[in-house]
């Protein structure tokens, strides 16, 4: 969760509220904004243009030919339209959003859009695999307090899990994740009535709220994938990503076998009754997707190199979860992005080096 127990570098310590996915309001979570942006733009190294969009990376005939990208086309928040040149670019806007950019900066030099020579940019895409149950248990266990996820079972995250689909998943408390963290979601999703009696019924549910959800591996197929969408814009007149998303027979046994053990979980702890229940069999769901700018080797199957760099343009890199060959069974993919990033820094500081 990087929250701290006590203040930590101006951050306060957790105060346990459970309200972490709403925005944390005491800014001591460990989010970027808080962990690195502020640290960043107090050493003085860092700019931070801030409601800015982003619409083109450009490149020239003088940089095609050291294939290079030149420059950056962006909107600021007066509406003006601005340019940046620059020496390196890194593109982290995720697995929806950077794909996207890439398709629209296409040129005559890049006809299917940049760093898509080999017709892999949006392709690949892995979207969120998970399953919620949530119950009624017959003890007050205060579940509205704490933190979202405070402990995992990884018993069935391996991806040899069954004889009939490949791929595992993990299993995670998500009373608060699955937004039963006050009274408002307790009266319009657990107790019915209206009055005095509703506000008797509210006072003894309060708190007896218990999830479970798991988190399955995603893997790719070709019906999944992004492109832009053929007639809605953005108010800049650009088209927007538009996402395609299907669950083959193999996800769909896989989340058959996550609602399972959730219910099983939740019967082991003693629940009286399992009253909601929903999962990506539902409906789509884009907390950790993947894949779309994919990591690989071969130039020809792969948008990016192992250090996130891309194939054709030497001063190109994206660091985000867009460069996921796969989804990694049912883990949060923050650390892993992390990792990457610092592996990309490290190799373009070796490379300005040079220079």
């Amino acid at each position: 969760m990087a929250i701290p127990s006590v203040p930590h570098l101006g951050r306060p310590n957790c105060n346990y509220c459970g309200q972490c996915g709403r925005g944390c309001f005491r800014q001591d979570k460990g989010s970027a904004d808080n962990a690195f942006v502020k640290p960043n733009i107090a050493s003085t190294y860092c700019h931070v243009i801030t409601q800015a969009k982003v619409t083109r990376i450009n490149t020239d005939e003088t940089s095609v030919a050291k294939n290079r990208i030149s420059s950056v086309d962006y909107i600021d928040k007066a509406g003006k339209k601005q340019r940046v040149k620059a020496k390196m670019l890194i593109l982290a806007a995720g697995a929806i959003q950077s794909p996207r950019l890439l398709l629209l900066s296409k040129s005559k030099h890049s006809p299917n859009g940049l760093a898509n020579e080999s017709g892999q940019v949006g392709k690949n895409f892995m979207e969120t695999l998970f399953w919620t149950s949530s119950a009624i248990h017959p003890k007050k266990l205060n579940s509205f307090k704490g933190i979202p996820s405070d402990a995992i079972c990884w018993d069935f995250n391996a991806p040899n899990l069954a004889k009939d689909f490949i791929g595992g998943f993990r299993l995670t408390p998500t009373t608060l994740e699955a937004d039963f963290g006050g009274a408002v979601s307790y009266a319009l999703r657990v107790v019915p009535g209206w009055g005095h009696k509703h506000q008797q019924k509210m006072q003894q549910a309060i708190g007896h709220v218990l999830s479970v959800g798991a988190v399955g591996e995603s893997l790719p197929n070709k019906k999944s994938y992004i492109d832009l969408d053929p007639t809605i814009r953005d108010i800049h007149n650009n088209p927007v990503a538009r996402i395609h998303s299907y669950l083959p027979k193999m996800e769909i046994k896989r989340l058959y076998a996550m609602a399972q053990k959730c219910r099983e979980l939740l019967q082991a702890s003693g629940v009286d009754t399992i009253f909601e229940e929903y999962g990506t069999y539902d409906m789509f769901n884009a907390t950790h997707v993947f894949g779309t700018c994919r990591m690989g080797n071969n130039a020809k199957t792969s948008v990016v190199n192992q250090y996130g760099q891309s194939h054709r343009w030497e001063n190109l890199f994206i660091t985000d979860a867009s460069v996921f060959p796969s989804s990694g069974g049912g883990e949060s993919p923050s650390l892993t992005i992390s990792a990457l990033a610092m592996r990309t820094a490290d190799y373009i500081e070796s490379l300005l080096s040079k220079v």
